[in-house]
């Protein structure tokens, strides 16, 4: 038996996650007394499942810039929940974090009642790749390589070529 197994909480901890990313829908909030001084804090229902997520300020501010600052507007939202690491009291812990759901999973998310373990996650595979070296610069390229990643062709004659040729308002 797992030691983690043997310690229920009442609320989503990153062992939980068991390793794995899981993308889940937002049912609603509620704000709850955390006791041992900590006070009230919102914690996040899912569907379908049975446990909440304590919202932090990382995680809150996160799902903030994924679904907008209405909590309220949060609801039938997709958002994936990971496992990650933070240093806590000179010590690095376990924690659970939030990200963005790539579209094509949202849908999956949505027609199963259990939701979907992705491992891994189609964000987490992209973050993965690794960058291609610079190659010289030659016509049809972008003159800049930022972060050792070749940018698409801005100068191609055919317009079909660039799907981000258009003007940006800013």
């Amino acid at each position: 038996m797992n030691i983690n197994d043997a310690f229920q909480s009442k609320r989503i901890r990153a062992t939980d996650l068991r390793g794995q990313t899981h993308v889940v829908t937002i049912d609603r909030y509620a704000f709850e007394d955390m006791g041992g001084g900590d006070g009230m804090k919102p914690v996040l229902y899912f569907r379908n499942r049975e446990k909440g997520l304590v919202l932090n300020k990382t995680n809150g501010l996160a799902i903030g810039v994924i679904h907008g600052e209405d909590m309220d507007a949060w609801a039938g939202k997709a958002i994936e929940l990971y496992p990650d690491t933070v240093p806590f009291q000179g010590q690095i812990v376990p924690c659970v974090r939030v990200r963005c759901v790539a579209e094509a999973y949202v849908a999956t998310v949505q027609q199963s009642p259990m939701g979907v373990p992705l491992t891994p996650s189609p964000l987490a595979a992209a973050a993965r790749l690794q960058p291609t070296a610079p190659s010289p610069q030659g016509p049809g390229e972008a003159a800049a390589v930022t972060a050792g990643l070749q940018k698409m062709p801005t100068d191609s004659a055919d317009p079909h070529d660039d799907v981000m040729s258009d003007p940006i308002p800013f």
